[in-house]
């Protein structure tokens, strides 16, 4: 149901596991959905993310991969070979991917991807309730290597969407 003549994002949430309140994701969703493009939401396998269904657009659509066995235990699950090809073409299709400290970002270098990394939140916090995997050796690795770029504010993160909408080359 998304409009083919618009351009696409990759969203991948970051996800209850790795924030305890996951309010950025709803805003990060409110912020993709005022871009104009279309925007894939591609959930975290065997993840939840709190509330997001509640950012209603036309131009969002939300894929859920992966399926569970016991909600109670992590990672008790499968993730069918539908959902990876999804998220291939997801990715080859896509002119940006948005997300946290997440090997997504490695998966969208693979495709040429601009990929913007997020790094701000809706309200202050503790440094134990933010996203301290970017601090992490290999995610420093990542980022380091200049081929993403860090929203640390809302404002930033909507001109670096405009920016790579306008120029992914960049």
């Amino acid at each position: 149901g998304l409009d083919p003549s618009k351009k696409v994002i990759l969203h991948a949430p970051i996800g209850n596991l790795y924030v305890n309140d996951t309010e950025i994701d709803r805003l990060l969703l409110s912020l993709l959905a005022e871009s104009g493009a279309n925007v894939i939401v591609r959930m975290p396998p065997f993840d939840t993310v709190s509330h997001i269904e509640t950012v209603r657009a036309p131009n969002i659509y939300i894929n859920k991969p992966g399926f569970t066995y016991s909600a109670d235990k992590f990672f008790d699950g499968e993730m069918p070979v539908e959902d990876d090809t999804f998220l291939m073409n997801a990715l080859y299709h896509s002119d940006l991917v948005t997300t946290g400290p997440s090997t997504i970002a490695i998966d969208a270098a693979l495709f040429n991807k601009p990929i913007i990394l997020i790094h701000f939140y809706a309200t202050a916090r503790e440094y134990w309730d933010t996203l301290f995997y970017y601090d992490f050796t290999h995610v420093k690795r990542l980022t380091g290597t200049g081929g993403v770029r860090i929203a640390r504010s809302q404002e930033q993160f909507r001109d670096l969407i405009e920016m790579y909408l306008d120029n992914p080359r960049l």
